[in-house]
């Protein structure tokens, strides 16, 4: 059952924004935005109920051991994440010079993120 709602509460974060732009943008991809918060939504809440119908047995071979495995697959993910916006940020720069600078905001908030989750979590330790 825990990890059944751990599984949708992660689910329902992820789909948030594109559940959100989708109902709220007038954008002519709205509808497609939509879709894929749905599509999300709905692969997840089945994987969740596969997890419900497991019930204790899936609780238990998700023990101690699993922060550790999503702290590394975290880890793992926040670096691809960080080269990938580096690459597309710098590809973009080449291109278009200053008029291409609205992925460098994205790129120095992923970078603030996590400079003060590490800075946070350092004094907490």
């Amino acid at each position: 059952m825990r990890t059944a709602r751990l599984t949708m509460l992660l689910a329902l974060g992820l789909a948030a924004p594109s559940l959100l732009v989708g109902l709220t943008s007038d954008g002519p991809f709205a509808g497609k935005v939509l879709q894929g918060g749905f599509v999300l939504l709905v692969g997840s809440g089945l994987a969740a109920l596969w997890m419900w119908r497991q019930g204790a047995q899936i609780d238990r071979q998700h023990d101690e051991r699993e922060r550790m495995v999503i702290g590394r697959s975290a880890t793992f993910t926040v670096i691809v994440t960080a080269v990938a916006l580096q690459a597309y940020w710098v590809w973009r720069f080449a291109a278009e010079g200053n008029s291409g600078d609205d992925v460098f905001w994205v790129l120095a908030l992923f970078w603030t993120a996590f400079t003060g989750s590490l800075v946070y979590n350092k004094i907490r330790a």
